[in-house]
């Protein structure tokens, strides 16, 4: 399917998400949204990404859903996504959070169960309007305690 993304211009929620088969167009279809900048909700759930840079500049995203893909990292500047309200990334790779994060004032929905963390992350706090955290099923020691 070919379409020329730059004629939803005013679209406000998109969703590329493979479901049953992972979309292996997901990375390309995500170079070209940037264009979208009155996207409120992005759905790029199993589209075989390793990267959501090309997103950082839809900073009205308020819903972000990034689940089942290839991601070792969120992007370091995704602190300009300020009116972010979800981030829904379980069941990548993630190890640790960027330090922007923690500029991501308006988040309420935190979820990165079934990832790789081997640590709590500490600065967690600094999210206040958090209200769901969800960390389960990482890589945490024995030793690890909340």
């Amino acid at each position: 399917m070919i379409f020329k993304v730059n004629l939803l211009i005013n679209l406000k929620h998109l969703s590329i998400a493979g479901f049953l088969t992972p979309n292996k167009y997901g990375p390309l279809l995500l170079s070209k949204i940037p264009v979208l900048t009155k996207l409120q909700g992005l759905n790029c759930s199993n589209c075989c990404l390793k990267d959501l840079s090309p997103i950082m500049c839809l900073t009205n995203l308020k819903y972000l859903f990034c689940c089942w893909n290839e991601l070792t990292s969120l992007p370091v500047d995704i602190g300009v996504l300020c009116n972010l309200k979800t981030l829904d990334c379980y069941h990548n790779n993630l190890t640790s959070f960027p330090s922007s994060l923690y500029e991501l004032k308006n988040l309420k929905i935190l979820n990165v169960n079934w990832n790789k963390f081997k640590s709590f992350p500490f600065d967690i706090e600094l999210l206040k309007n958090l209200e769901q955290f969800y960390i389960h099923y990482n890589q945490f020691d024995s030793s690890f305690y909340f």
